[in-house]
């Protein structure tokens, strides 16, 4: 045990260092602040002497210890000095006030530090506003409210604003009260101040100006405010009228101007007028203390004792205050008007009344006869309506004869005329008039029905002049009489009718003095034609074939009426048979027409046309035949042959016309009755419509449709032709046939129409030269001549009779062959880490069908660890699959696939080891170029048993510096084909594909060839560079378009020539072709080790020309000289995921020992040595054959740092993986059958860096790259060099794979032909990055 004292030293030390430096403690601790919402404040934190981390936390929620503070963007850390952590915030919110603590964890027996300070966030106050009242505005107050009171809020301020108020510019400290609400949910608050005005308001407070300010510590010193002015109402005094006085007496006529004053008030009082209480005028104006409207009218009768009011109002008054007068108008009566009877016989007496109209005051009438006052009259006087007098006189006068045509005249005047108003009626004596005459019409003529005629009635004479009357027999008409001189007319206008005929017209002459009118008649002859016709049938129902009779009646006629009968336009001549006396005077006339009707005239139309031949005027109507018959088929309507396409709809018209209607309908097929509902699934029939739908082919044939009514039966046969388009019924296939012999194939179809040369024969990619075709019927035969075994595969029968789509079937040929096992190096070895499943595919063309054997050389394959799958991949391509899971030791060796058929059989060595680093791409072809672009193709080789991963590499020849593109797997296709973009015009560059997998890249130097830009861009890249304008010669533009096809052509035909290329040597099994998963692309992220890879935007890496890969591990930039880094694997039991940091390394425990001399290699203590076998990376592997170059045991003392082949030859070359693994190997040897040999001792590292020289002296060599704790590790290679930290691969899963054991998918089925062009990644040229197509 190691004793205390051993320790006081180390305590001693500590003490000191303590006791100098001391504890962490603050310098500086944030401290409360007050800061405007907006602006930026900054917390201040210090800590002296820190260990510990420093973060912030706000309200308890910790803000981390990033700088920049994530997910706060307006917060961040300032460190000015390693000592100072302040926080600083901009643009502070309300969000922002917090409480803010600044914390120091504990560290290394330092205790935590906490120091806090509250940020308190200040927010101006709003405008303020007196509630109610916006800014500037008036307070109207009635001088009696009793008390008002003014509210000034200030919203949203913090803190609260405070609020005064001021009269007229000094402050109220009186009858305010201020209160603060808190807003819900908010910081902020909201202010009001209640400013209650006193009861005497008329003397102090009219015209004050009160104003609101506020303010709180956001805006120091400075006030926001508003103002209101208080406005006193009250109302004004009573209103003066002047301009007429009580009692004056005015003349009508005369202008009467009123004017009506309202003084003071506030404000002013609006001034109305109002006559007898309707408003009048209210265009009052103001001016000054008083309001005053002036009211100007000229005065008329009605004013008469008219009140005229006067009122005055404002806002303060609560009734209207008045005054009024009410006017006298002195005027004389307008006229006067004399009434009674002026015309009476000799010795009558007659009365006379005259009537004044309104006056004031009452007038006086006096009469006149021969110039001289009549004496004795009375005025007999009433008050009016209107305002002011009538007066009435009444005279009596006897006639005499003498006394004719004498005049009288009535007077009458007032106080306010200037001169009298009169009136005069002559009287006179009665004698009746002359006999009155007719003019215009002589009995004897015609008038024509509607015509007018006019008839005039005079007379002579008369006292008074005589009054003239029209009769139509005793019905009194309209006229209207005229006077000339001492005769009177009267003109009568007649629109003649079928009742004017013979009707008697009457003209009377009368006047008061004839006792009975005198009179004159006259009689009319009026000629008019029948107003209608009446048709009748009998009988009423009649039947085709037999007789009906059709009788016309016309209506009376003057003279009688002349009968026609038309059908369809066509006259037709009936028999006239009775003619007889009617209404008005005229005549009917009866005509008939007899006929014997068919199906035809059913709702035919006979129109009967009867004319008054006189006056040529004519009536006609018709009558609508129900014809009775039996069904009928309209030919033109219904097809006697219905041709339709099968599958197609389509709608028939087969209804038959009949009278009564159709009662049935029945279907006939081929003579046999069937049901169209149940029968035939694609007719529906409803009433004569067939509705076809989904027609089938077996609904052809011949049909017949009767219909049946009352009156009978008929039939209607038709033929119902389906097109179909043309299917295959039968296909000979397949068919087998020795190579050198012919093949026969028959194709039968089903169509209709059969069309010529309907079924044809085809194949794509086949010389149809070989075969000869013919079609007879409904058969198409095709004949294959001199039989190859290129010659298997399908060949398509189509048969199309140009009905629907054609239809297609395929046949298959095989031409009989052995079987060829592929023998590609992707399938020739498999690999795979103990404890993981391994899958050996083996493929096989052959015909007829190919059996699969598997065996084990040296072995049997019954364990239960074995499953085998075989599968028929197409018509000659066969699948054997075996899985072997949970793979050991005893498994690894060489497995034999034997293909056979009745042709013969192939056998297939396939290889089983551990996993080891790739195969080096194989087949790498220039494809493609254009001016900025480079196509490449290549073959990825075997795959080691891991995900592999490539690299494409270029640069420009001459020039130094590689670019390095990673390749992004798409899909699982075996030739790549990759696009490198951004390169410059006419520049040749060197390029080469590079590989890794887990274990390392791939041995040996890839391939690289040498290609070269083109020197000028396509035409469509250059297009817009070609002249547009109007004068560009035609010439040039063809020669472009020209050239442009050209090029377009030979670039069709180069990627042909080179896809075919590629075909052929998948066909041809070449020996640089390795059949990879791409998918395997995405394996673990340990390339790392290899390249170092660093993360960009987009997920993607690339090299640079100012940093290459000597950055991160032993001198990337010389990899293409086998600069490589050399791994172990380590033993089963280890399964740490890699990293090449030291620090992150874990402990490798008991299961790798880490202690290693020249005697004892890198071997568990319980590994014998002589079981190992190894395989030469580097020799060139023949087409389906296995590397068989392995190293002899060490032997006596040799270096460790030399190797030897099987014939002892020393070789210093690296190794593979494999060829360093910590677990056996079983391959076998395909050359030479040696037996297993030693483990080689660890190789050495051909480093630029001079690793080598360094593991030279040193008995530890290079560790496997996996995960090692700082103790597990070798001293640095290169002295104090900080190891590289490598990024994990874009896409990765967190630089660590789960299971390192994977192997190749076992769902892949062989190489592709050809990639899927349209799923390539599209980079933007300019980013220097390639696609993967």
């Amino acid at each position: 045990m190691i004793g205390l004292s051993s320790f006081t030293p180390l305590i001693l030390l500590a003490w000191s260092i303590y006791e100098v430096l001391g504890e962490q403690h603050f310098l500086q601790t944030p401290a409360d602040t007050r800061i405007v919402m907006g602006r930026s404040t900054m917390l201040n934190c210090s800590v002296g002497d820190r260990v510990g981390r420093v973060q912030w936390a706000k309200d308890d929620m910790l803000l981390g210890f990033d700088l920049s503070i994530p997910g706060y963007p307006r917060y961040s850390i300032i460190q000015t000095s390693p000592e100072r952590f302040n926080l600083y915030i901009v643009n502070t919110t309300l969000w922002d006030d917090a409480t803010y603590e600044c914390q120091v964890l504990p560290s290394q027996g330092n205790p935590a530090l906490q120091a806090s300070a509250h940020l308190t966030i200040l927010v101006p106050p709003e405008m303020p506003q007196i509630i109610g009242h916006p800014n500037g505005s008036m307070i109207n107050i009635r001088h009696t409210d009793p008390i008002v009171q003014l509210t000034c809020e200030v919203r949203n301020a913090r803190p609260a604003a405070s609020i005064t108020w001021y009269k007229n510019g000094v402050v109220v400290t009186e009858n305010v009260d201020y209160t603060v609400e808190q807003i819900a949910n908010d910081k902020r608050e909201n202010a009001h101040n209640t400013l209650t005005l006193t009861p005497d308001f008329r003397v102090k407070e009219h015209g004050a100006v009160y104003t609101c300010k506020g303010t709180n510590e956001a805006i120091r010193g400075q006030f926001l405010e508003t103002t209101v002015t208080v406005n006193v109402q009250f109302p004004p005094s009573i209103p003066e009228i002047t301009g007429y006085r009580r009692g004056q007496t005015v003349q009508r006529g005369d202008t009467l101007n009123l004017e009506c004053v309202s003084r003071g008030g506030n404000p002013l009082a609006q001034v109305v007028w109002f006559r007898n209480d309707v408003k009048i005028d209210f265009s009052y104006s103001s001016s000054n203390d008083r309001s005053t409207n002036d009211l100007s009218f000229t005065v008329g009768a009605s004013d008469n004792d008219a009140v005229y009011r006067c009122e005055a109002t404002n806002a303060a008054t609560e009734y209207p205050l008045t005054a009024q007068v009410q006017t006298v108008v002195y005027f004389p009566p307008e006229k006067v008007t004399i009434s009674g009877n002026r015309l009476a016989t000799a010795g009558e007496e007659v009365e006379l009344t005259c009537e004044t109209a309104n006056s004031n005051p009452a007038s006086v009438v006096t009469w006149l006869v021969r110039g001289r006052q009549i004496a004795g009259t009375q005025n007999h006087v009433q008050e009016s309506e209107d305002g002011g007098y009538i007066t009435r006189s009444i005279i009596k006068v006897t006639l005499t004869d003498r006394e004719d045509q004498i005049v009288y005249t009535c007077q009458a005047m007032n106080d306010g005329s200037s001169q009298p108003v009169t009136d005069t009626v002559t009287l006179s004596v009665l004698y009746p008039p002359g006999a009155p005459v007719i003019t215009g019409y002589e009995e004897g003529d015609f008038v024509k029905d509607g015509d007018v005629k006019r008839l005039t009635c005079s007379s002579a004479g008369g006292n008074p002049m005589a009054t003239l009357k029209w009769f139509k027999g005793n019905e009194l008409l309209d006229s209207t009489p005229k006077t000339r001189g001492s005769i009177v007319s009267s003109e009568l206008t007649i629109v003649t009718t079928p009742g004017d005929n013979n009707a008697i017209y009457k003209c009377t002459a009368s006047n008061e003095a004839t006792p009975t009118p005198l009179q004159i008649l006259k009689k009319l002859t009026v000629y008019f034609p029948p107003a209608q016709v009446t048709l009748t049938a009998d009988p009423a129902e009649p039947k085709a074939g037999q007789r009906l009779r059709l009788t016309c009646l016309s209506a009376s006629s003057n003279p009688p009426a002349a009968i026609m009968w038309v059908r369809d336009n066509v006259l037709r001549q009936g028999v006239t048979i009775n003619k007889s006396p009617s209404s008005n005077g005229g005549m009917t006339t009866t005509n008939v027409l007899d006929i014997t009707p068919t199906a035809a005239d059913h709702r035919a139309e006979y129109h009967c046309q009867a004319t008054n031949l006189v006056i040529g005027d004519k009536v006609n109507d018709a009558i609508t035949l129900s014809v009775l018959f039996a069904p009928v088929f309209d030919l033109s309507m219904s097809p006697t042959n219905i041709e339709i396409t099968e599958g197609d709809s389509r709608s028939v018209n087969l209804t038959a016309t009949a009278n009564p209607p159709v009662l049935s309908y029945k279907f006939y097929r081929d003579g046999i009755e069937v049901n169209v509902e149940g029968d035939i699934n694609s007719f529906t029939f409803d009433n004569g419509a067939l509705q076809i739908s989904n027609i089938e082919r077996g609904d052809m044939g011949r049909y017949s449709l009767e219909a049946r009514n009352a009156e009978g039966a008929s039939s209607f046969n038709f033929t119902l032709n389906v097109l179909y388009a043309a299917s295959i019924t039968t296909i000979t296939s397949p068919v087998e046939e020795e190579i050198g012999g012919a093949a026969f194939f028959e194709c039968i179809a089903d169509a209709n129409p059969i069309t010529e040369n309907m079924i044809t024969w085809s194949r794509s990619d086949f010389d149809m030269s070989k075969t000869k075709q013919a079609f007879e019927n409904n058969k198409g035969h095709l004949t294959v001549y001199e039989l190859e075994k290129t010659d298997t595969g399908t060949f398509t029968c189509t048969a199309d009779n140009q009905i629907g789509e054609p239809s297609v079937m395929e046949a298959i040929l095989i031409v009989k062959f052995q079987p060829i096992i592929d023998d590609s190096a992707q399938y020739s070895k498999a690999a795979g880490d103990h404890g993981s499943t391994v899958q050996l595919i083996c493929l096989a063309e052959g015909a007829p069908e190919v059996n699969f054997d598997w065996a084990k050389r040296n072995g049997d394959m019954s364990s239960f660890k074995y499953h085998i799958e075989s599968e028929k991949v197409n018509t000659i391509k066969y699948r054997s699959v075996v899985t072997i899971s949970d793979i050991a030791e005893s498994e690894y060796g060489t497995y034999v696939c034997s293909a056979t058929n009745e042709k013969g059989q192939d056998t297939f060595d396939i290889s089983v080891d551990g996993t080891s680093r790739p195969d080096q791409p194989g087949d790498l072809t220039f494809i493609n170029a254009t001016h900025d672009m480079l196509t490449i193709s290549w073959n990825p080789g075997f795959n080691g048993g891991l995900p592999q991963r490539f690299k494409v590499r270029y640069k420009e020849k001459n020039r130094p510096g590689y670019t390095h593109i990673d390749i992004t797997p798409i899909d699982n296709r075996v030739t790549t084909v990759f696009v490198i973009k951004g390169l410059r015009r006419d520049t040749s560059y060197l390029v080469a594909v590079l590989t890794s997998n887990d274990l390392g890249p791939a041995e040996g130097s890839p391939p690289e060839i040498e290609v070269r830009t083109s020197a000028s861009a396509l035409s469509g890249e250059a297009a817009s560079t070609i002249q547009t304008s109007d004068d560009t010669p035609v010439i040039i533009i063809l020669v472009v378009c020209v050239v442009g096809i050209f090029l377009l052509a030979l670039n069709i035909g180069l990627i042909l020539f080179f896809v075919r290329r590629r075909k052929k040597r998948l066909e041809n099994n070449s020996d640089t072709t390795s059949h990879t998963n791409t998918i395997e692309l995405y394996g673990p992220t340990k390339e790392t080790a290899l390249y170092p890879i660093t993360p960009s935007d987009d997920s993607r890496s690339y090299g640079t020309y100012e940093k290459n890969m000597d950055d991160f591990s032993d001198d990337y930039k010389n990899f293409e000289d086998e600069d490589i880094k050399r791994v172990f694997l380590p033993p089963p039991g280890y399964s740490r995921s890699y990293t090449p940091n030291k620090m992150d390394s874990p402990n490798l425990g008991n299961t790798h020992k880490s202690f290693l001399t020249e005697t004892r290699p890198y071997l568990d203590d319980e590994r014998q040595a002589a079981q190992w076998q190894y395989e030469d990376p580097y020799r060139s592997r023949s087409k389906g054959t296995f590397d068989s170059d392995y190293m002899n045991p060490l032997q006596n003392g040799n270096s460790p740092t030399h190797f030897h082949d099987y014939n002892g030859r020393p070789e210093t070359r690296p190794k593979s993986v494999t060829d360093f693994s910590d677990q056996r190997s079983s391959r076998s040897s395909s050359r030479n059958g040696l037996g297993t040999t030693p483990p080689p001792p660890p190789p050495v590292r051909s480093s630029s860096k001079g690793v080598a020289n360094n593991y030279g002296h040193s008995p530890i060599p290079p560790l496997p790259a996996r995960n090692y704790d700082v103790d597990d590790l070798p001293p640095p290679l290169y002295d104090d060099t900080p190891q590289p930290r490598y990024a994990p691969a874009p896409g990765s899963t967190g630089g660590r794979y789960v299971n390192p054991n994977v192997i190749s998918n076992p769902t892949y089925e062989g190489p592709s032909e050809g990639g899927n062009m349209a799923q390539r990644n599209h980079i933007p040229v300019d980013d220097m990055r390639g696609d993967l197509v």
